[in-house]
């Protein structure tokens, strides 16, 4: 019986302006998702190494343990390793692992090399380990529930080259199979051609019949210069035919194949450059659920122990992915040359768990032996000998008939048509035996694609979902209504968006290439349940913007109120920034569904609300890529462009508008923005917010939390606005009191930093503490970068505590911890780069200079990426001289051998140089 497992499913886009590629990760089972990044530091030249790595049969290499090793820290970074941890650390349900890869330029790394040095192992070897792709077609899963599983194993020798032991193969195949409920059926293909291959497909699926699985054996091809790779079958004259894999897939789309097992050398492999033309792609575009294969050459008698093991666990009733883990580890112990090449199997799969044979229905108590036999492609001329077993398959018949009426119709079928009988059977008395005891057609199963579907691609993914109507009467005219609403949105947007694309320079692409018919509704009983059914719907589609509203026509009045959810990846730098905003709110007298004008004016005045929507969305873009004053550019043309009494909408833009005001530096024109959006929208939650932190921060940068030089007042007010916050109008992702404790917590740490008051300590302990149970308490991902913030000042908190003696053993404990945590829950680089130093000179501290020195590197090697990112903005300045100041001191702490125990006032200047923006 297999363990139950949870599947880790790791979503790898397409890497962004900055080089990073966004991470999703989610837990099929209970749909948990966390997000991060990943930054690869892997050269060319260590990747085509990897794969001589896996030819060579190296995995116990060090070096290969290296590359392993960082290529794990890489993948599963922040909020990935947590959930990473979470699941490792439950022994009832250990994880299994799903990696697909959007980005055509790391497709080629072998990921099965990931190895976690702190459980010391390759994943591959771990759990169930397998990829896939993104790819929006429909596939169709079809387990196997009754009657034979049918294998076609096709092998192709062409004239000059290496000629491959089939027949093994398929007799390994065979006997591997014999478990499989109601026996298994091989039909051998030897010299196949693409023609042979075909016609021997088609027509066992016009039987109705069709092979639930192709076992090629052949040589594969790749060329060396693009990493492009084909299979070679036979021409007609028994000569070399290079098959492409667009070629491959054509042929088999819609045959009923469930499973395509390619024993060619390098036939997984991708190229380089385009994913396209590889295997893995044609064939899962093409509807195939399960492909296996290898991806670095294997000798002849690994391809048969990769063979036996792999179908010997799918006839215990293993899916797939549980298998291949099978093969990896027997493929360990005993290659025949003492190689180890674990990583060289690869199965990508549009299905998890990949299963090909019913677990309910294997291992039956007297199983019923496999059935080998040619491929009958065509009539072929008698001979004497076939003329013989035609003549004695009549007579066979006949007497099978006679038994029939003389023993009665039902023992006659027990008897000849039992499978240990039936096996011996010629093949024109099986036929009988079908047309008496026919076998149960298989259930067809939809099954879960790999990513949702339909899936947006692009730099910024855009979505317009049909208007949700109000219930009751005329509600199928409201909903048509509501729909044709929606998609004049659509097109008024697409339009914009693509006419000032082509005005103007923009450095990404957009993607509205889902109708609203294609999206659907958002629906929900209340705003919140409306809320998270766009959430979830957006990542369903991989939406970063999702516009979405309701109609509700009454006899007086029609009102259409629509909103918008932005994605936090769209904002690397402002995540708060996060959540639905309204977008517009028009109403017109009387019922636009019957009355002409009405439903003219109600057209005209939401397509006039919408106009700036195209502007709004290109400063997001900009943003996005941290050019804060192209961003700025956009978004007041966006304003100007909002009619005057959309007051709500106008205040949104004004509240980006001081987002962008405050990473570009420019403090007092981000307050007068915020400012702006309230006179607005006075109840503006997240508006009265920003006031108040930029109050908090021209106060540190002009008194910098020292005694005597801060004004005391001024922290007062700013935490007055973020207690006024959390009575005001919020969505319900703006998470307003988790934002609260925050900022009231770093508040009270300057005003005890201050000496205005010793219960500071104790209040912004609290309130920190509370932002960290806030996330504890259901792992939100909304809150997982307030989280991080938290636990790196309760970090810096539990030192500063102590300034005025020496530090114990307990707070350096507790200092530690909440920096492991802080970096671990951290997204961006910066703040990457200022937990590992924190953890550098607390591991320093305690003369433990090994670990620390490796903290150091971490921090540097994070300091690097976020100098990548932008190095020329204030907000890069201001990181820079803090890190730059708790080097210096940390470096100051290493040279004097590594003391185990700080002085007081580095302590407090350290704590002083840690940023509370």
């Amino acid at each position: 019986m297999q363990s139950q497992r949870n599947t880790l499913e790791i979503y790898v886009g397409r890497a962004v302006g900055d080089g990073a590629y966004p991470v999703t990760a989610r837990v099929l089972e209970t749909n948990q998702s966390v997000r991060s990044s990943m930054v690869l530091a892997l050269s060319v030249e260590e990747l085509l190494l990897a794969q001589r790595w896996l030819a060579d049969g190296d995995a116990n290499d060090s070096a290969v343990h290296d590359f392993g090793a960082r290529l794990f820290d890489a993948l599963f970074a922040g909020p990935v390793r947590l959930l990473y941890d979470q699941l490792a650390g439950d022994p009832d349900r250990p994880p299994a692992f799903w990696i697909v890869v959007d980005d055509p330029g790391i497709a080629q790394i072998s990921w099965e090399l990931l190895y976690d040095s702190r459980r010391p192992g390759f994943l591959a070897l771990s759990a169930p380990f397998v990829r896939g792709l993104a790819i929006e077609n429909p596939t169709r899963s079809r387990p196997v529930t009754a009657g034979p599983l049918r294998v076609m194993v096709a092998s192709a020798f062409p004239s000059g080259l290496e000629s491959l032991e089939s027949n093994d193969e398929a007799q390994a195949i065979a006997n591997a199979l014999q478990q499989t409920p109601d026996g298994v059926q091989i039909t051998e293909l030897p010299h196949a051609t693409l023609s042979r291959l075909q016609n021997a497909l088609r027509e066992a699926e016009q039987s109705n019949t069709p092979y639930h699985v192709l076992h090629l054996i052949s040589h594969g091809y790749a060329d060396a210069a693009t990493g492009a790779s084909a299979v070679i079958l036979e021409d007609e004259r028994g000569a070399a035919d290079v098959v492409q894999p667009a070629a491959f897939a054509a042929l088999l789309s819609g045959l009923g194949i469930q499973l395509v097992f390619l024993n060619a050398c390098s036939s997984a492999s991708m190229p380089a450059n385009n994913l396209a033309p590889g295997f893995a792609q044609a064939l899962l575009g093409a509807g195939i659920p399960i492909l296996v294969g290898m991806q670095a050459p294997v000798t002849t008698s690994d391809a048969l122990l990769f063979t036996a093991e792999l179908y010997g666990s799918l006839a215990d009733g293993r899916s797939v992915d549980s298998a291949l883990l099978d093969v990896r580890r027997i493929a360990q112990q005993r290659s025949s040359d003492g190689r180890t090449a674990p990583a060289i199997p690869v199965c990508y799969t549009r299905i998890m768990p990949a299963r090909l044979v019913n677990a309910q229905a294997s291992m039956p108590a007297s199983p019923a032996p496999a059935q080998m036999q040619p491929a009958v492609l065509a009539a072929p001329v008698s001979t004497g000998t076939q003329r013989a077993c035609q003549l004695w398959g009549v007579v066979a018949a006949i007497v099978a008939l006679v038994v029939g009426i003389i023993s009665g119709y039902v023992s006659m079928r027990d008897f000849f048509c039992a499978p240990p009988v039936r096996s011996g059977l010629p093949t024109f008395l099986g036929t009988v035996c079908d047309a008496i005891a026919p076998q149960e057609a298989p259930v067809v199963v939809v099954a879960p694609t790999a990513t949702p579907q339909p899936r947006l691609t692009g730099d910024f993914k855009i979505a317009v979902a049909e208007f949700a109507p109000a219930d009751g009467p005329g509600a199928s005219d409201a909903s048509a209504k509501a729909s044709e609403l929606a998609h004049q949105i659509y097109e008024q947007l697409h339009d914009d968006l693509n006419r000032m694309a082509s005005d103007a320079s923009v450095p990404f692409s957009i993607d509205m290439g889902l109708a609203p018919q294609v999206v659907g509704s958002i629906e929900g009983d209340t705003y919140q349940a409306q809320v998270d059914n766009a959430v979830r719907r957006a990542r369903e589609i991989n939406a970063d913007l999702l516009i979405f509203g309701n109609l509700d026509a009454s006899p007086d009045k029609t009102v259409v109120d629509a909103y918008f959810y932005l994605a936090p990846m769209q904002l690397p730098t402002a995540e708060e920034m996060a959540g639905a905003y309204p977008l517009t709110h028009v109403e017109s007298t009387g019922n636009a569904l019957d009355n002409m004008v009405t439903s003219s004016e109600l057209r005209s005045r939401l397509l006039a609300s919408a106009d700036g929507m195209g502007r709004f969305l290109f400063g997001l873009g900009f943003f996005n890529r941290r050019q804060f004053n192209e961003a700025a550019r956009w978004l007041v043309e966006a304003e100007q462009s909002v009619p005057p009494e959309h007051r709500k909408q106008r205040a949104v833009v004004e509240l980006f508008l001081g987002s962008t005001a405050a990473q570009l530096g420019d403090l007092p024109l981000a307050h007068q923005s915020y400012q702006t959006a309230l006179d607005l929208d006075p109840r503006f939650a997240r508006a009265l917010l920003g006031r108040g932190q930029i109050d908090f921060l021209l106060e540190r940068v002009a008194g910098g939390c020292a005694p005597g030089a801060t004004d005391v007042a001024a922290i007062q007010r700013a935490l007055e606005d973020y207690q006024n916050a959390l009575g005001l109008t919020a969505d319900p992702l703006a998470a307003i009191p988790t934002k609260v404790n925050l900022y009231a917590g770093t508040a009270y740490v300057c005003l005890a930093l201050a000496e205005a008051g010793d219960e500071y300590w104790e209040l912004a302990q609290e309130h920190l503490e509370e932002v960290v149970a806030d996330y504890a308490a259901n792992g939100d991902t909304r809150l997982q970068y307030l989280a991080a913030q938290a636990q790196a000042r309760l970090g810096a908190l539990a030192l500063a505590l102590q300034r005025a003696g020496s530090i114990d053993q307990a707070m350096l404990a507790s200092a530690e911890g909440a920096f492991e945590q802080a970096a671990a829950l951290s997204r961006m680089p910066g703040e990457i780069a200022l937990n590992q130093l924190w953890l550098a000179w607390i591991q320093a501290s305690q003369s433990h200079c090994e670990a620390a020195q490796t903290h150091a590197q971490t921090a540097q090697a994070a300091f690097e990426q976020r100098a990548a990112l932008d190095s020329t903005s204030p907000a890069y300045t201001d990181f820079a001289t803090q890190y730059s100041q708790l080097r210096d001191k940390y470096v100051l702490l290493l040279k004097s051998q590594c003391p185990s125990s700080f002085a007081p006032e580095n302590i407090h200047a350290a704590w002083e140089a840690y940023s509370f923006g």
